[in-house]
């Protein structure tokens, strides 16, 4: 009886999975193609041409511009 009610006693607190919320990680996917990424965008490429050429979401491309906030010429 005394394993039963401390085992429902567990089970009822809350558990947390997964990352802290708000917490994103520090190293970014497309870090080692800052520099290609740059070149392709001032030179007119499609961010979607650009994601098939990395093997990337075409998200991906958008929230590394935005997260490394990137300066073009």
């Amino acid at each position: 009886m005394m394993q039963k009610n401390n085992l429902i006693r567990k089970l009822r607190r809350p558990i947390n999975l997964g990352r802290p919320q708000g917490a994103k990680s520090k190293k970014l996917k497309m870090e080692q193609n800052q520099k290609y990424l740059k070149i392709l965008i001032e030179q007119g490429v499609p961010k979607t041409q650009i994601a098939k050429i990395l093997k990337v979401d075409r998200s991906t491309i958008y929230n590394f511009i935005k997260r490394t906030n990137m300066q073009f010429s």
